[in-house]
């Protein structure tokens, strides 16, 4: 009788580690993204709740804005590309659209997308 050996060949396993090694290195690139766009949320939420910002002015809530980016050193968006809008009930809303490129492999590049808005004046 003959007896057949079974386990993965060497192919297999170096499928496997080449299959490893590229979703560790999609995580290592997408992770910082989205710390950065969390500091983002964050940023504008706050500004979005200080009650000093119910009645401040453009200016005042884009350096509000600015104080944060600075801190926080916030990547792919600047705080002028936050746009400060009035709302169908003449709310005042912070708004924000932007993607963010990150190299993955050569020319190949990781595009992520973000939009959100807060309004201001509004408690958490």
């Amino acid at each position: 009788m003959r007896r057949s050996e079974h386990g993965m060949t060497f192919w297999t396993l170096l499928v496997l580690i080449a299959l490893g090694a590229f979703i560790v290195l999609l995580v290592m690139r997408s992770v910082p993204v989205y710390l950065n766009h969390m500091k983002v949320q964050n940023a504008v939420q706050k500004v979005a709740n200080d009650p000093e910002s119910a009645n401040a002015t453009g200016p005042r809530l884009r350096s509000s804005l600015q104080r944060f980016w600075d801190i926080e050193r916030i990547q792919h968006l600047d705080a002028r590309d936050v746009s400060i809008e009035r709302g169908p009930e003449r709310e005042v809303i912070l708004a924000y659209y932007y993607e963010a490129r990150v190299p993955l492999i050569a020319n190949i590049d990781l595009v992520f997308y973000f939009e959100d808005e807060a309004v201001v004046g509004r408690g958490p």
